[in-house]
C-alpha cells in the first residue's frame, strides 16, 4: 500500500509537470542532460567531453538537465523535488548554485546564442510547480566571480573546513563520513580565516 499510494503520487506529479511544461509556449525544449567535462554514454549528443572555462577562471564540469530556446536566447533549467527558493535569489548563500554557473556554461557552449539565466523548476506538488528564475545579469556574474575567488583563495590557503548551518547536518547525507559533531569543531577554528569564508553565506 506505501509502494501503491507513492507511485500514484509520482504519477499525479508527472501529469501535473507536464500540463504546465506544455503551457509554457515562449520556450522549447532542446537538449536534456546536456554534459560538459563528463564522459556520460546516456549525455545529449551536443554534449562536448571538455570542461566549460568561464571567464573568471573556472574550469566546470556538470550536466544540464534540460536547455530550452526561444529565438537568439537559451536558458538551463534544473528539475528539483524539495522546497522551493524564495523569488530574488542569486545563490542564496553558496546553497543555490546551478542556475548562475549553468547560464555561464551556455554562452561557453553555445557562443551564437546569448544566455537568458537558468532556472529551478520544482516540478512536484511538494515544490508547488514554481520556478525560480536566476537572470544572466551582471550581480549575478558578479556573485559567481566572487565565490569561485573565494573558494579558490580557500583552497590554496590549505583552509576548506566544513562551515555548516546549524541543524544542517541532521538533513546531510554525509554525516557517516564527518559524523554529528562538525558544528562544534567548526566554532573551535580560527575566526578571522573562518570568517572570509563565511562571505559566501552572506551572498544574497
Amino acid at each position: 500500500r506505501v509502494w501503491n499510494d507513492a507511485m500514484a503520487e509520482v504519477r499525479a506529479d508527472v501529469r501535473r509537470g507536464l500540463a504546465k511544461l506544455g503551457n509554457e509556449t515562449a520556450w522549447t525544449p532542446e537538449h536534456f542532460e546536456l554534459g560538459f567535462g563528463l564522459k556520460n554514454a546516456d549525455s545529449d549528443p551536443a554534449s562536448q567531453e571538455e570542461p566549460v572555462l568561464l571567464d573568471f577562471g573556472l574550469s566546470l564540469r556538470g550536466s544540464i538537465d534540460a536547455v530550452e530556446r526561444t529565438a537568439d536566447q537559451v536558458r538551463a533549467t534544473d528539475y528539483k523535488t524539495g522546497e522551493p527558493r524564495r523569488d530574488g535569489v542569486v545563490l542564496d548563500g553558496g546553497k543555490f548554485l546551478q542556475p548562475v554557473f549553468y547560464a555561464l556554461a551556455l554562452e561557453k557552449i553555445f557562443p551564437h546564442l546569448s544566455s537568458a539565466g537558468g532556472r529551478a523548476y520544482y516540478c512536484t506538488t511538494r515544490g508547488r510547480f514554481q520556478s525560480v528564475n536566476v537572470p544572466a545579469s551582471e550581480q549575478s556574474r558578479g556573485a559567481a566571480a566572487r565565490v569561485h575567488a573565494i573558494i579558490g583563495q580557500a583552497l590554496n590557503e590549505g583552509f576548506l573546513p566544513a562551515a555548516p548551518e546549524r541543524d544542517a547536518c541532521a538533513r546531510c547525507e554525509f554525516q557517516r563520513v564527518c559524523g554529528p559533531y562538525e558544528l562544534e569543531r567548526t566554532a573551535r577554528k580560527d575566526p578571522p580565516r573562518h570568517a572570509v569564508l563565511q562571505g559566501v553565506r552572506r551572498m544574497v
